[in-house]
């Protein structure tokens, strides 16, 4: 009789934990959001391709930010940056500039990308390959303002993408394609 009466509590309170965990699972499924990828090229046969094995970045910055802007804090990091890639911050503004339309990109791409790395690779969330397909998800992500970026070459066509999407509760999607890559060279 003595062991059902310590029994009894502790299975309610293991009960009780149990459903506060699967509770706080739930809420945070239903707080965080997923962002649902699709990357394809088009080639001038008019063949779609998707862009698989792509690696993409789910930033919380803006890459092309976080080297344009100079009044940014100051720190070693940065000034090494800078000066082993002097032309850097000119190519950031190109870049800007070719995000508004205003100026045509070529291969340098690939160059603003590695030599910028250590500045934004401090600022990504998730990354993630493409399937076969050109899909890749990001998950449990809280909701607010990222960046999908990222650079592809297939069958002589490259793509650079760097483009904003908002973060909710639930599914976002976004897709990658030429029309809004930054650069794409012999993919259209």
């Amino acid at each position: 009789m003595k062991r059902r009466r310590i029994l009894l509590p502790l299975s309610a309170a293991l009960g009780l934990l149990l459903l506060i965990a699967l509770a706080s699972v739930v809420v945070h499924r239903l707080t965080h959001g997923v962002i649902l990828v699709s990357a394809h090229l088009s080639y001038p046969d008019n063949e779609r391709a998707p862009a698989q094995g792509a690696v993409l970045y789910l930033l919380d910055e803006d890459m092309i930010r976080l080297v344009v802007l100079k009044d940014c804090e100051t720190n070693q990091l940065r000034e090494k940056v800078f000066s082993e890639n002097p032309g850097l911050r000119s190519l950031a503004g190109l870049m800007n500039a070719r995000r508004r339309e205003a100026y045509s990109l070529g291969p340098e791409v690939a160059d603003f990308m590695e030599q910028s790395r250590p500045l934004w690779e401090l600022h990504v969330v998730q990354s993630g390959k493409t399937d076969a397909e050109g899909r890749v998800t990001f998950t449990d992500i809280r909701p607010g303002d990222y960046w999908v970026m990222g650079r592809v070459e297939s069958r002589g066509g490259v793509a650079f993408w760097n483009l904003s999407v908002q973060v909710r509760r639930g599914a976002s999607s976004i897709t990658l394609q030429p029309a809004n890559a930054l650069q794409c060279t012999g993919c259209r």
